[in-house]
């Protein structure tokens, strides 16, 4: 199976695109973008680190700050 959805990138794209843009992202401004290659097993968590890593540094006042471990909530 490596490599059959690259051969069909022109068929699966306008379909998978569309579904996207109904959609609504947790974190403001990321727009997953779909890649089709031959990264593996490991593909899909490699596309999520660039993606979370692109988006906190490139903002970090974006990124939620939670209380320390250990204390108490207010």
């Amino acid at each position: 199976m490596r490599g059959l959805l690259p051969r069909r990138r022109e068929y699966l794209a306008p379909g998978i695109e569309a579904r996207l843009a109904e959609r609504r992202a947790v974190t403001p401004g990321a727009v997953p973008e779909v890649a089709f290659g031959l990264l593996g097993q490991a593909a899909a968590l490699r596309g999520a680190l660039l993606s979370g890593q692109s988006i906190v540094l490139g903002d970090p006042g974006a990124v939620p700050v939670s209380p320390a471990a250990g204390t108490p909530a207010d």
